[in-house]
């Protein structure tokens, strides 16, 4: 994730002093943050603490204004404050933890050239996920945190109303990306360099201002290509056709979401046209690539597509029903269908479902990325809704055993009740139902309840230990940085790091010493005591080691950064003095390092004359607070030197940087240092194939159905103790669905507010998963419990980042397949795919149908060819 550090811009140049923050026009705050001198940590948490209380209390009012802050920033602020009520006294509050300036920069688009005063409307990069890049804070909270601790840029956005009054389902909130609208079918990309999304009328500007297009730009492949023979789903406006930043590195390399004259006449001469049905792609409308998963699975469930492309559903269609959308959803689904299964082209847009699924689920509107299993849950119950045949509802009471029943009896019972309000092609064959089993740990009270579902989420076994990567740094000259990957306990400290660690590279653990590195700058140091849940897959940590010789003297660190022009590279050097250390002393050491870790010096050693002239103090940002080189005289201490810094930074390290030049580096096309010497331990091998090892999806079902106990989050009210308790609570499969969708807990949460991925692989049959093992209600038909695997909705990336695909099986059409296999959906891109693919650590929604599982007559009057 993008961490709160700040990109010089023009910051680094000798002899800047620090001014006082610029404003930005930010309202005042309360008196309390006023206090230009910064208060104590245990003040500023009781300020913000108060402001947070005040804003939660005041609610989201449209037109308001909500401040964009880096979520690593503001992690580390609640560190050093011990702003977590559970925050031990040792976390809170350690000693080199002060936070450094805010730093908005990493949140904006990379490439904006907007200058750095204009940016409180800036655009922010794509795809950022709140309380994980980000964290909204109010306008008082904001003004108090720059006040103490200055930097920026203000990020501003403003609260609006987004869903339909009408419809009862309208909420504010906070309007992160205001510059994507849903008044556009597709959001045009342009180059970073400029605006995030182009609109549509720019291009009626050109023709009204007497400008032609020029006829090459319109082609197809170009990014600016009019898309011919529109289909029913899809614009025939001009669109700009560029493959989504948001996700570029996994993105495909040719984007063809048009098809010239020429190529579509190839396309029929060949009869390509047929062999599309059900392979096509869908155009990703920026970050959309969730919803393009979740909908090519979807479209592969053969009782529900056959249905609509039948025109059945129309029979079932219940525009009165108040938890639908007046048949909206299902409209928008049936047209989509119909393009996928009789449509020409390659590929097509789902804008006209998005906009349905975003006015009457706002929660899904914009262009931010979504969980697709939260948007298929979406789906199918709206779907289900919109198709319920059940015109009136009436009231019904949940069905209740204390275990003295029949089980068969009490759920056949429940499914009655659940039939009565809810009666749809969705409940014939999608929804199952589970046993809950409730006890009471005091009074023995047994509960248990039959209950509908439609997707069943498999938690995946915990792991007692994590993997961790660490860069171990040694003191000894001319001993190289190594990577380390170390296995420690998930739930365990830093300490128990150091000393796996130590036993990996026979180094004493209380010899080293932890720093979390960012963007080349040692972004914090962590103590021994700090939980290892709070590091990130992808924090650089790196461990020092610490060279200790005896000295009555008090041991002070620094660190060593490396600077070209304005950028740091490299990973900073960490280096001890005392008091009687002198600078000739330490530019020696220096000089001794750099030996070691910069492989592209003009000489093996850079002498302590040429070094002194080249060094300059600086914060923990990297940027020059002094003009002065270090001093060369004999009796000068470098502790003077160095205690100039606290002048102008809190910081209770010391940090220089070494501005190289051309003349100090080898000849070579890179004006960098080659900084990055990092030998990799045999045990970095050890965990790439430590994934592979994965755990079995049967492992996932034990792990269902076992006990567990309810947290304090989750009391259940005991009616006989008149109390809630942390009662014991089964989950089984009573009865299992026709078509059996199985969504894998990839994402933890690290916290009450962040989640992590699991990339963890999950060993899945293609054929045969035999589920009568968890079945509770039996069947005499051998193959009634036995299931095939059709559709997979894969997660690439990391919680942050991430991209969707899926994987999907054509059907068996009347006396063989039609067009046989497994193709993968990969936003506009369908290709061929072998079976060894579908299995993989990527692998999140898995969709399977039951085995002996035979289509309806009425669903197999279709058109020709379907």
């Amino acid at each position: 994730m993008g961490k709160g550090k700040k990109k010089q811009s023009g910051h680094g140049k000798k002899g800047h002093k620090r001014h006082p923050p610029k404003q930005n026009g930010a309202a005042a705050p309360v008196a309390d943050p006023l206090d230009p001198v910064r208060l104590d940590r245990n003040k500023q948490r009781e300020i913000v603490k108060r402001l947070m209380t005040q804003a939660d209390q005041q609610g989201l009012q449209v037109g308001d204004k909500r401040y964009v802050l880096s979520a690593k920033w503001w992690e580390r602020w609640c560190q050093f404050v011990g702003y977590e009520e559970d925050a031990p006294e040792a976390e809170a509050g350690r000693e080199n933890s002060v936070p450094s300036r805010i730093n908005n920069l990493p949140l904006l688009h990379v490439g904006s050239d907007t200058p750095l005063d204009e940016l409180m409307g800036g655009p922010l990069r794509p795809q950022l996920k709140e309380n994980y890049h980000y964290v909204l804070l109010p306008q008082e909270v904001w003004d108090a945190l720059l006040i103490w601790y200055g930097g920026g840029p203000t990020i501003a956005r403003f609260v609006v109303q987004v869903g339909d009054s009408t419809l009862g389902n309208a909420f504010n909130c906070v309007q992160v990306y205001p510059e994507q609208t849903e008044e556009d079918d597709e959001p045009e990309v342009t180059k970073p360099e400029k605006a995030l999304f182009q609109k549509k009328n720019e291009v009626s500007k050109v023709a009204a201002n007497g400008k032609n297009i020029p006829a090459t730009a319109t082609m197809a492949g170009s990014k600016l290509a009019v898309q011919r023979n529109p289909s029913a789903v899809s614009s025939a406006i001009p669109k700009i056709c560029a493959c989504q930043m948001s996700h570029w590195k996994y993105h495909k390399v040719v984007c063809r979401s048009t098809l010239s004259p020429e190529e579509k006449e190839e396309d029929i001469l060949q009869g390509l046209a047929a062999e599309r049905r059900g392979k096509m792609g869908l155009r990703n409308l920026g970050n959309t690539c969730f919803m393009n998963s979740a909908l090519q699975c979807l479209s592969h469930v053969e009782l529900l597509t056959r249905y609509f492309l039948s025109n059945e559903y129309k029979k079932d269609l219940n525009r009165d029903n108040p938890l639908g959308t007046g048949g909206n959803l299902a409209a928008e689904y049936d047209a989509l269908l119909k393009e996928l299964w009789f449509g020409t082209v390659p590929s097509i847009s789902p804008a006209s479902l998005k906009r349905a699924i975003s006015r009457f689920a706002p929660q899904f509107s914009g262009f931010q990325q979504h969980d697709a299993q939260e948007l298929l849950a979406y789906i199918i119950d709206g779907l289900h809704e919109d198709l319920n045949r059940v015109k009136h509802k009436p009231y019904t009471e949940v069905n209740e055993s204390d275990g003295s029943q029949d089980d068969a009896v009490v759920a056949k019972e429940a499914w009655k009740r659940h039939l009565l309000r809810n009666d749809s092609i969705f409940v014939d064959h999608v929804q199952g139902q589970f046993k809950s089993t409730v006890v009471c740990p005091v009074c023995g009270k047994v509960s248990i309840t039959f209950d509908p579902f439609n997707c069943i989420q498999l938690e995946l076994p915990q792991q007692q230990n994590r993997q961790i990567e660490v860069i171990f740094v040694p003191s000894e000259p001319g001993q190289a940085m190594t990577r380390y990957v170390v296995e420690v306990p998930k739930k365990g400290s830093v300490l128990q790091l150091k000393r796996a660690l130590g036993k990996l590279c026979g180094v004493n653990p209380s010899a080293l010493l932890a720093a979390d590195i960012y963007q080349s700058m040692t972004y914090r140091i962590i103590g021994d005591t700090e939980r290892l849940i709070r590091l990130r897959e992808d924090d650089r940590i790196l461990m020092y080691q610490v060279d200790f010789k005896p000295t009555s003297e008090s041991v002070q660190y620094g660190f060593l950064y490396h600077r070209v022009e304005s950028t740091l590279t490299g990973d900073p050097l960490l280096f001890t003095y005392t008091a009687s250390t002198t600078c000739a002393e330490i530019l020696e050491k220096w000089s001794d390092m750099l030996s070691t870790h910069v492989s592209r010096m003009s000489s093996a050693k850079i002498p302590s004359n040429v070094l002194s002239q080249c060094v300059y103090l600086s914060d923990r940002d990297g940027i020059y607070l002094r003009n002065e080189p270090v001093p060369l005289a004999s009796d000068a201490k470098f502790a003077d030197f160095a205690s100039l810094q606290s002048e102008d930074s809190p910081d209770e390290l010391v940090f220089v940087s070494v501005a190289w030049s051309s003349s100090m580096l080898a000849s070579s096309a890179s004006p960098r240092p080659d900084v990055e010497c990092i030998v990799n331990h045999e045990s970095v091998r050890g965990k790439t194939s430590r994934t592979h090892d994965g755990i079995a999806l049967d492992d996932c079902f034990r792990n269902f159905v076992k006990a567990e106990t309810l947290d304090q989050a989750n009391l259940w009210y005991c009616c006989k103790c008149k109390e809630h308790r942390q009662a014991r609570k089964t989950m089984e499969m009573w009865r299992l669905p026709d078509v059996l969708v199985l969504s894998l807990k990839r994402f933890e949460y690290r916290n009450e507010i962040l989640r992590d991925k699991l990339d963890v692989y999950v060993d899945f049959p293609l054929e045969g998963l035999d589920m009568s093992p968890y079945c509770l209600e039996k069947s005499g038909d051998k193959d009634h419990l036995n299931y095939d695997l059709f559709a997979v909705s894969n997660h690439y990336g990391s919680m942050g980042f991430g991209h969707y695909t899926a994987f999907a099986k054509s059907w068996k059409d009347g006396d063989g397949e039609m067009y046989p296999g497994w193709y993968s959906f990969d936003d506009s891109l369908v290709t061929l795919a072998a079976p060894s693919q579908v299995k993989s650590n990527a692998a999140y929604i898995l969709f399977y149908k039951r085995r002996n599982l035979q289509s309806t007559p009425t669903q197999n009057n279709l058109p020709n060819g379907v």
